[in-house]
């Protein structure tokens, strides 16, 4: 009984392990330091500064803010402060005034990706 005795107040002392201290360099060199966010949450970071700055550049129709496409036909109407306003050919017919120009979008390939129409006289 006695043995028994004493492997249950064994049981019930906890065991602590020994601290380690990790090294800090392998054969001279600096070990890398583990980042403190996880690497989604900066990738999520570099996407979204990214997308901001592409959209930053683009220009989009005033009615539904779509981004015409490639060949689309987007007519300008006069604004504020010498700016004008782009409207998409879906949106055009919401405008009763005529506009003040059409362009033809294109590529970014291209030289000029937005390029100014003549009409016809």
């Amino acid at each position: 009984m006695r043995a028994a005795g004493a492997r249950a107040a064994s049981a019930n002392t906890t065991a602590t392990m020994p601290t380690v201290s990790l090294p800090t360099t392998h054969r001279g060199f600096p070990l890398p330091r583990r980042s403190r966010r996880p690497s989604g949450a900066i990738t999520a970071a570099l996407v979204r500064r990214s997308v901001g700055a592409l959209a930053a550049g683009l220009h989009a129709c005033r009615h539904c803010h779509r981004t015409p496409l490639v060949g689309e036909r987007v007519y300008l109407y006069a604004a504020a402060r010498d700016q004008e306003e782009i409207v998409c050919e879906l949106c055009r017919p919401l405008r009763r005034a005529q506009p003040e120009r059409s362009l033809l979008v294109r590529s970014p390939e291209q030289a000029g990706a937005v390029r100014p129409v003549r009409r016809a006289p």
